[in-house]
Formats: C-alpha cells, sequence, structure tokens
C-alpha cells in the first residue's frame, strides 16, 4: 500500500510541478482526469493541495519514510529490484533531513520547487 501511495504522490508532485511551469490552470487538471487512467484518489485530493502549498497534515513524511525503508528491507531479503521506490524513499529521506518529516506530503512540493523560487 504504502509503495504505491509514496509513488503516486510523487507522480503527482512532479505533474503538478510541470503543469504550473507550463502555465496549466492545475486546479482543472483532477476534473479533466477523472474517471481516466491516470486518475486516483490521490490525485483527486493532492493535486489542489500540491498546487497551493496546502500543507494540512493528513500523514508525516518521516512515517512514509519508515514505511519506505520497511519495504526496501523485504526487497533487499527477496532480492526484488524496486529502484522506484528507492529513489522515493531517498527523496523523502532528503525532505525529512531539510526539516519537513512531520509535514504532510504535500510538502513533497518543496523538492519540485524551481531554484528561482527561492524555496
Amino acid at each position: 500500500n504504502q509503495v504505491l501511495c509514496a509513488l503516486n504522490f510523487m507522480a503527482v508532485a512532479e505533474a503538478t510541478r510541470l503543469a504550473l511551469d507550463a502555465g496549466v490552470d492545475v486546479l482543472k487538471i483532477p476534473q479533466a482526469l477523472k474517471g481516466g487512467r491516470a486518475d486516483s484518489a490521490i490525485l483527486q485530493e493532492y493535486l489542489p493541495r500540491f498546487a497551493t502549498r496546502d500543507y494540512r497534515r493528513t500523514g508525516r513524511i518521516d512515517n512514509m519514510v519508515k514505511d519506505l525503508n520497511a519495504a526496501q528491507d523485504l526487497a533487499r531479503r527477496t532480492h526484488t529490484a524496486m529502484p522506484l521506490t528507492a529513489v522515493c524513499a531517498e527523496v523523502h529521506r532528503l525532505l525529512t533531513a531539510a526539516g519537513l518529516g512531520g509535514e504532510d506530503q504535500a510538502a513533497l512540493m518543496e523538492f519540485f520547487q524551481r531554484k528561482e523560487d527561492g524555496k
């Protein structure tokens, strides 16, 4: 569950950053994608939150790190390659190291901020 959620959070955050940079009205995206293959509960709930930097806490980044570490431990024991999970876990660890571990997944947008945003 957490591997799928974490990867979905990352994909939606990254796509939100691209849409913002391209000048797309991101608040229209959830409705445009509703019911299609790209749709998900995370997209519907979090894309608007990512776009507006709404960091209301519903979960914590450091809890996701714990869960992703457990998934990676299992992958090592079973010799299962999980390169996307490894990258996702590292991003979550970086955010935790930057003091954002107690924040909601919406704080993933801090990782995707452009340098000129001053963030």
